[in-house]
């Protein structure tokens, strides 16, 4: 069921940055539905219609970052279909207000992690992917908004693009990168024992997505097992991302650290409530980055 909004509002003019595309409510004939960050217990609908007006009918598709009108107020929402007509009355269907062009669009296999994660908890699309979004870049630009978030967080957290080997004091033409002089080394993992192995060996023969239970107490080595399926992961696809959660915030440095030492040819990105603001902006662009190949 998709739920559209009938409120009227006077229009105003509002200007925006130069990479947003802001159009008036002209009619149109195309529709989208928005993943927004709206509880779907309360509402009864995954997803929300608006009307695409014509000027903006080339520069959106399904990944686009878009604002639209909610109630008095607007929101930042992610396109996540495409359609041709709505299920309610087309009059009442709203228009989106600005599609923000300087944005990542998002991949179709970044959707359908978010559709399993949706469906797995039972909650709305947008519950699911907003939240995970840094605040800043998930609220609508201001009217004397200097420019884009999203160009101001990649300028500001670009990577510095890596030294060639040749480039390096005492560098060794034709040698790994891992043989050359500074090198960060991996740290070497302990031996597993035989309950180890046979857990991770369990973890290695399933294809797709499955449950485990890794079942021991504290200090038996549960993540000693994880760390080396991750490496099996990783070394699978050299463009390959991994996802470890952590139950408890305070778990994090100590974990953050030895993965960082157990795969140091790898970034880590580190995410959680307690970032700063600046710090959760560099993660979320690291992502957006690997999703993208920036």
């Amino acid at each position: 069921m998709n739920l559209g909004l009938s409120d009227h509002a006077l229009a105003v003019r509002i200007d925006l940055p130069d990479e947003a595309f802001s159009v008036p409510d002209t009619p149109s004939d195309r529709f989208v539905r928005i993943a927004l960050d709206v509880p779907l217990t309360q509402l009864g609908a995954p997803l929300f219609d608006y009307r695409v007006p014509s000027e903006l009918a080339t520069v959106v598709a399904v990944g686009s970052w878009v604002v639209v009108p909610w109630g008095r107020s607007r929101r930042v929402g992610l396109v996540a279909e495409l359609a041709e007509h709505s299920q309610i009355d087309a009059a009442r269907v709203k228009s989106l207000s600005t599609v923000l062009g300087d944005a990542p669009a998002l991949p179709p296999s970044w959707f359908e992690l978010l559709r399993f994660c949706a469906d797995y908890y039972h909650r709305g699309l947008g519950e699911v992917a907003l939240p995970a979004i840094p605040k800043l870049l998930r609220t609508p630009p201001a009217a004397r908004a200097r420019g884009s978030a999203f160009a101001r967080a990649r300028d500001r957290f670009a990577p510095p693009a890596p030294a060639q080997p040749e480039e390096r004091p005492g560098a060794r033409p034709g040698a790994r990168p891992d043989e050359q002089p500074g090198a960060r080394l991996a740290s070497q993992p302990p031996p597993l024992n035989d309950a180890q192995r046979a857990a991770l060996e369990a973890l290695g023969a399933v294809a797709g997505f499955a449950v485990h239970l890794l079942h021991g107490i504290t200090g038996s080595g549960k993540t000693e097992v994880y760390l080396h399926w991750l490496e099996r992961v990783l070394a699978r696809d050299d463009r390959g991302q991994v996802l470890l959660l952590v139950p408890e915030i305070a778990l994090t440095p100590q974990l953050a650290a030895q993965v960082a030492a157990r795969f140091p040819a790898h970034r880590l990105a580190v995410l959680h409530s307690d970032l700063p603001t600046a710090s959760a902006r560099r993660t979320g662009s690291r992502r957006w980055r690997a999703a993208r190949g920036w």
